[in-house]
């Protein structure tokens, strides 16, 4: 659990420094199926924004996407 936290961590820092600032926000679209990445995606601060219903076929049936974003100031 802890290497996801840090995962998005350098992710959030790479983003800052790397991108130019007109790009002011981050955005992650996670299948509904990865419930680990889901929750790490909101412990790191990322606000769902919505649910992509455009699903696709799973192992365990119908998928639906969750879009999350931050915004830089908010990394």
């Amino acid at each position: 659990k802890a290497e996801y936290g840090d995962m998005i961590k350098g992710v959030f820092s790479w983003f800052c420094e790397s991108m130019p600032v007109e790009a002011i926000k981050l955005n992650a679209v996670i299948p509904f199926v990865h419930k680990g990445a889901i929750r790490a995606a909101i412990e790191a601060g990322m606000i769902l924004e919505g649910v992509d219903t455009d699903s696709y076929r799973h192992t365990t049936g119908v998928c639906n996407r969750l879009n999350f974003g931050i915004k830089r100031g908010a990394m």
